[in-house]
């Protein structure tokens, strides 16, 4: 019985070495979300916006010339860690963004990151767009909207 509560403790020891606390994070959450709705704006055209509900994994075209984007993650709690990479901090919906990748004639031009419409989302640098994550559709079918969106009408 003691070696038993002596082996538990030693793990729980390495553990909380190998992950201090706030460090452990889990990456994108693709099957938690059924569709994304995102807004595409232009930097330099500010009459230029179009929606697109789409599913994870799902191309979608963007009517400004040979460009489409794809949505290809979920992050509940996004946060970058220290290495640079994206993850998330729980599977709440603390801070929910997106990653989208944006293609010209079917081939990889960037990635980016949208969030809610209070908050600061990567520009296209190639493409001269930015995304606003609007709403995701929980696969059990239920709606919520990130709370920077919600009070906000465009």
């Amino acid at each position: 019985m003691l070696q038993a509560d002596l082996k538990t403790l030693r793990l729980c020891l390495l553990w909380a070495v190998l992950f201090p606390a706030g460090s452990l994070s889990f990456g994108a959450e693709d099957d938690l979300i059924g569709r994304v709705t995102v807004l595409v704006r232009h930097v330099h055209y500010q009459k230029f916006r179009e929606k697109h509900q789409v599913a994870i994994g799902e191309e979608f075209g963007i009517s400004d010339g040979d460009i489409s984007a794809k949505v290809v993650a979920f992050y509940p709690d996004f946060f970058i860690e220290k290495g640079g990479e994206a993850g998330t901090r729980s599977q709440e919906m603390k801070n929910p963004a997106v990653k989208i990748r944006i293609l010209r004639g079917g081939k990889k031009l960037e990635e980016v990151y949208a969030f809610g419409k209070r908050q600061h989302s990567g520009i296209s640098k190639e493409a001269k767009i930015y995304f606003i994550l609007l709403e995701y559709e929980l696969a059990e079918g239920k709606q919520a909207a990130p709370k920077e969106a919600e009070n906000d009408k465009e």
